[in-house]
């Protein structure tokens, strides 16, 4: 599998989500928009969005409907998208990748793209658009390594964190609780929904599911089984059955999001009469 460096950068170049998979408006989407709250989409198109972006759309829902109000949802947009292009985060990023360990071992081809985009000021630019703490902690921290997270917002110093328990900034987090009123937006709940609406809208593997993963989820909504029996090592498990009104992926998606499986786990795959399976996860 590719290193997360270069998972991070394809995935963000993903984009598939529309606002209305979200039950949110074109027309409060675009009102967003001519507050300067979503400063990755263009004002005249209905862009598509990759799974940060939809993160964003979301917390900015949530904390508009807690009443915070657009010039603070703009300041917090200018912190999150704006900041870390402007202090040069993804040149950063890419310097400390290439002179590390994992950068050493890329073959030249690769190492010369990122050569390329390092010596192309404008470039750098259009891509910092999109790369930048939060993006990246999204997907290292939630996609990839299956830890819940939440956003913590504190509205009379406007200060913000992405944060999971036991992380380094847990104690910062608890010391401003203690001063001052804060919002916590809980970030796992709605990147299990973004994960099962892309499981139905994209056709090829998604990058932040294992093989094994992707195997299970293209025999679950792409064979279209009347039932499949799920089993991790001898136990069945919540999604025992899988009928045609799950299509959704919503079952499947938390599975995935809940259950990190080892890397050595493997599969049985055992057809059933009338179409059905029976599917096996050995991890031990």
């Amino acid at each position: 599998m590719d290193n997360k460096f270069q998972i991070i950068e394809q995935l963000i170049s993903q984009k598939s989500i529309a606002p209305k998979h979200l039950n949110i408006t074109s027309r409060q989407v675009s009102y967003w928009k001519e507050k300067n709250i979503l400063p990755f989409f263009d004002k005249s198109a209905h862009s598509k969005m990759n799974i940060p972006m939809a993160t964003w759309l979301f917390i900015v829902r949530e904390l508009s409907e807690l009443g915070i109000n657009t010039q603070k949802l703009a300041n917090l947009a200018r912190e999150i998208w704006q900041v870390p292009r402007e202090n040069k985060y993804l040149k950063r990023k890419i310097e400390e990748f290439l002179n590390s360990k994992e950068g050493d071992s890329l073959d030249q081809e690769t190492r010369n793209k990122y050569l390329f985009i390092l010596n192309d000021p404008i470039l750098l630019d259009v891509l910092g658009q999109e790369s930048n703490p939060f993006t990246d902690h999204l997907i290292d921290s939630i996609l990839l390594d299956r830890n819940n997270a939440s956003l913590y917002y504190f509205p009379k110093s406007e200060a913000y964190f992405v944060s999971m328990l036991q992380t380094k900034e847990t104690t910062k987090i608890i010391s401003m609780m203690e001063t001052e009123p804060f919002l916590c937006v809980p970030l796992t709940p709605f990147l299990k929904m973004t994960v099962s609406v892309e499981m139905n809208l994209i056709q090829t593997d998604l990058l932040y599911l294992s093989e094994l993963e992707n195997q299970i989820r293209d025999i679950i909504l792409f064979k279209a089984p009347k039932n499949v029996l799920m089993m991790l090592d001898d136990k069945k498990i919540e999604m025992s059955v899988i009928r045609d009104q799950h299509k959704d992926a919503k079952q499947l998606s938390d599975f995935f999001m809940n259950n990190k499986l080892p890397k050595n786990s493997k599969l049985i795959v055992e057809p059933r009469a009338q179409g059905n399976y029976k599917l096996t996860i050995i991890t031990k």
